[in-house]
């Protein structure tokens, strides 16, 4: 009995790791690309980074997605950096989100998958 849980719980490990985990080494990665009035986002890209942006100003909001080769010191890989800017009389909010897997930029939870699977392996694990 204490075997099979114990190959579950290691491979509830390795999976979430392996899914959640941030890439060493860079690669190419395939990202969503579109700009605020494109809902369906069916456009792709690539590049060394996916980013989300999500601007806020004067009660309008906007999503723009797409890819980078480069960061800049301001943004933090795998993370989402909130800024705010001025244009004109109008301040902006922005929240920038790095991130280094592919489509990653796709939903507003990247690692929602890997909880999702290691929940439900340790749930089968606890009752088999």
């Amino acid at each position: 009995m204490r075997q099979p849980l114990l190959c579950t719980l290691i491979l509830t490990v390795y999976f979430t790791y392996s899914f959640a985990a941030p890439n060493a080494e860079p690669r190419l990665l395939t990202c969503k690309k579109c700009l605020a009035n494109d809902t369906a986002c069916r456009d792709t890209c690539v590049g060394y980074y996916c980013y989300k942006i999500e601007i806020e100003g004067a009660a309008k909001k906007a999503v723009k997605r797409g890819c980078l080769n480069d960061t800049d010191a301001l943004s933090r890989v795998n993370e989402c950096t909130l800024r705010k800017s001025q244009v004109g009389g109008l301040i902006l909010a922005e929240n920038v989100c790095i991130c280094t897997s592919d489509r990653c930029n796709s939903s507003s939870n990247r690692f929602l998958p890997a909880v999702t699977y290691a929940l439900l392996t340790a749930l089968f694990g606890i009752l088999s």
